[in-house]
Parts: structure tokens; sequence; C-alpha cells
């Protein structure tokens, strides 16, 4: 309990200190903020056919998750996989990673169809995706593994946390899962997506200089940057004005080529 409050009390005055803080360059005035209200297009029948189906989609998502662990689960076959990981681990901890591995590899191969019809087939059936089926396959294969290295390095924490403190094994596993998230949120940009995506700079220099956010990251490239703590704040916490400004200055481009981000990923 003690954890908690100054769990609490530091987020608290993290939030009165970027709240009390003001950049050294403020944003400038939102003058130029109109008021007229934003058009919305009529959607076609296109659209709302994808809509439709994506909410069957979903639901069949929903459904498929809680089937296919209720058939491993009843039908015997988790227990069978727990023998398994038991003889070829012997040790608790290689027990653990054993059997995540044969029941990632499983589920996978089981929600392979389903992957395939929702994730790729789905998008080029209404022209939202050109991705081949080969970069799509190793998009997949490679999320599996990287799903599989994590689980093998960290899921054994929870579990000895359970054999250690029975009664408050949730509580210390729900503290410990504060500095994970900050930790997955650190290494996902600079480890992980460059797995699935190549950045690099736009070829299209016009389209570039039409782009409002990337115009502001290179005029803030020279200019003193204010306290860490406010800039994440405001990174992510931006105010109404700020939300309004920045569409008004995307709907040009945007309505110029809709996709045009779609080269900055290979």
């Amino acid at each position: 309990m003690r954890a908690l409050l100054l769990a609490a009390g530091i987020l608290l005055t993290v939030s009165a200190l970027a709240q009390s803080q003001t950049p050294d360059n403020p944003a400038p005035a939102t003058s130029s903020i109109t008021s007229s209200p934003v058009p919305v297009p009529e959607p076609s029948d296109k659209a709302m056919s994808y809509y439709r189906s994506g909410v069957a989609w979903w639901l069949l998502d929903v459904a498929w998750g809680i089937t296919l662990p209720a058939l491993l689960l009843f039908t015997g076959f988790s227990a069978r996989m727990r023998t398994w990981a038991a003889r070829l681990g012997r040790k608790w901890f290689f027990v653990i990673g054993v059997y995540f591995i044969l029941f990632s590899l499983i589920t996978f191969v089981l929600d392979l169809p389903r992957a395939y019809h929702e994730e790729f087939a789905r998008q080029h059936a209404y022209g939202l995706s050109n991705q081949t089926f080969h970069k799509w396959a190793g998009d997949a294969v490679t999320a599996l593994l990287v799903i599989l290295v994590a689980g093998v390095l960290f899921l054994w924490v929870p579990y000895l946390l359970l054999r250690k403190a029975p009664q408050r094994w949730w509580l210390y596993t729900g503290l410990l899962a504060v500095p994970f998230l900050c930790f997955i949120l650190l290494v996902t940009p600079v480890w992980i997506d460059p797995l699935f995506n190549t950045f690099g700079s736009m070829k299209n220099t016009t389209l570039e200089a039409k782009i409002p956010f990337v115009k502001l990251q290179q005029d803030n490239l020279g200019n003193p940057r204010p306290h860490w703590l406010v800039t994440l704040w405001r990174a992510s916490h931006p105010t109404l004005a700020e939300r309004i400004e920045f569409c008004n200055a995307y709907r040009p481009w945007e309505q110029e080529q809709p996709l045009a981000y779609q080269h900055l990923f290979k």
C-alpha cells in the first residue's frame, strides 16, 4: 500500500510540474484557426461495406480469442503441452519458456487463416493495401519471433513472484508492469519497428514542404528545447487549439495526395 501511495504521489508531482512550466518557445497564437466547420463527405457504399464488415470481423476476433484458448484447455491439449514442456525443460524456468513457445506456435498456425483473410485479403479487396504476400508473411513470422523472444525473456517474472509471494504477487506484478511498459515504449521505435519498416527521408521534396509536422520538426532543430518533462507532457497532451491548427494545416496536402505517407515505409 505504501508503494502504491508513493507511486501516486510521484505521478501527481510530475503532472503538477509539467502544467506549471512553460516551454522556451511557446506555440504561436491561434489567430489563424478558423471557426468554419470541416466539411465531411458522404460515405460511399464501399466505405460502409468496409465498416460493417469490420464490425463483423471484430466480433469474430473476440469470439475466436476466447474459443481458441478454451479449446486447448478443455480438450486436454494444454495439459499435454505442459507435460512435453516439463520433459524438455525440467527446471521451472525452462518449462515456462518451452510451454510458451509451444502455445505460441500452435495458436499461430491455427490463427493463420483468419489473419490472412482479415489482414491481407480483405485490405486488398477494398484497395487499402498494395503489400505483397511475401512481405505480409515475412512480417507475420517476424512478429511471431519477437513475441517468442519477449515471452521467454520476461514471462517467468510473474511466475517467480507467484512462487515467492503467493498473497501479493498481483501487487508486485502490477508495480513492475510500469517500468516494463516504459521499457517497451523506448525500445519499440528503436529496435522493433525497423524490423517491419524501412525509415528514410521523403523522396518527394515538393510534397515534403507541404506537410506541416515535417516542417515543424525541421524548424525546431536549431531552437533550444524546453525541459524534457514539459516536452513529454505537451507531446502526449496537445491542446484543443493545437489539434485544430494541425488539422487545418493538414487538410490541403491530404486532399492532394491522401496516401502520400506510404512511401516512407517499404
